[in-house]
């Protein structure tokens, strides 16, 4: 990710708990696995991607958990991966989620997210 795809190794938190995030008015001891970070228009850190890595096949209950977790995390992008499959998730302006089977570059996601 930090060499192939340039994202920031300082904008990346690993097993980043979900309630410390500012924008979380949630308690829980829930964590995400990834979070990659952005400045947003405001230049305020803001989740860009949220990756939830699996050991398990990827199935659509495993999307609908880490969309769970990302009504919290409010990322712009969520990634679920596992040892041989990735898919990169957003939802689009009629909520629906649109599916792409790789990982895109952090300045493609910095542009898809902000213009």
């Amino acid at each position: 990710m930090i060499e192939d795809l340039g994202y920031p190794k300082s904008l990346i938190a690993v097993e980043k708990p979900i309630d410390s995030l500012p924008h979380s008015n949630i308690k829980t001891n829930r964590r995400a696995d990834v979070i990659c970070f952005s400045k947003n228009r405001s230049e305020e850190l803001y989740p860009l991607l949220l990756i939830e890595c699996k050991a398990v096949p990827i199935s659509e209950d495993v999307f609908r958990q880490v969309e769970g977790y990302n009504t919290v995390v409010k990322a712009f992008f969520f990634t679920v991966v596992n040892q041989t499959e990735i898919f990169t998730c957003w939802l689009n302006e009629q909520k629906e989620r649109k599916t792409i089977n790789y990982l895109p570059t952090y300045q493609q996601l910095i542009k898809a997210a902000y213009g």
